[in-house]
């Protein structure tokens, strides 16, 4: 296809458009000129590869979008369960000194505080094997990461 030859359907005329203003039928000949250049070029073919490479970066940027939708939605979920341990552990702070108080009074004073310590070390230990398996749990939930082929594409 040329460039001088019109693409599409039939356009309208430029002396069509302006013939019910009176201002266009006193200066005729310059629309007559205008609508004879515009009938004689028509929309140039979009560049090769412009399809592919505008669903390459479309493809590109849903996947950054996605990944910092998830990444927020993480962070979203981290912060809400840190205000909650926070709570958590304040309450079992709070248990735990009314307990060791009860076995200070009924136990040698070292079996009281081994048996507390251990209660600590033991939710410690619950606490930072949950935070741990969060990234991992991320990883394995998260959204599928781009190909590089079509946009349906995931791993």
């Amino acid at each position: 296809m040329s460039i001088d030859q019109p693409t599409g359907g039939p356009q309208p005329r430029i002396l069509d458009l302006l013939a019910d203003d009176p201002q266009a039928a006193v200066d005729e000949n310059v629309g007559k000129r205008l609508d004879t250049i515009l009938a004689a070029a028509a929309a140039p073919a979009p560049p090769s590869g412009l399809h592919a490479r505008t669903v390459t970066a479309l493809h590109r940027e849903l996947g950054r979008r996605a990944a910092r939708a998830y990444r927020v939605r993480i962070a979203k979920g981290l912060l809400t369960a840190a205000a909650a341990s926070v709570a958590v552990l304040g309450y079992d702070a709070y248990v735990l000194r009314f307990v060791y108080a009860i076995l200070h009074d009924a136990l040698p004073s070292t079996l009281a505080t081994y048996l507390v310590v251990s209660h600590m070390a033991s939710l410690a230990l619950l606490v930072a094997g949950t935070y741990a398996a969060v990234p991992l749990l991320a990883e394995l939930t998260g959204p599928p990461r781009p190909t590089g082929g079509p946009i349906g594409a995931s791993r």
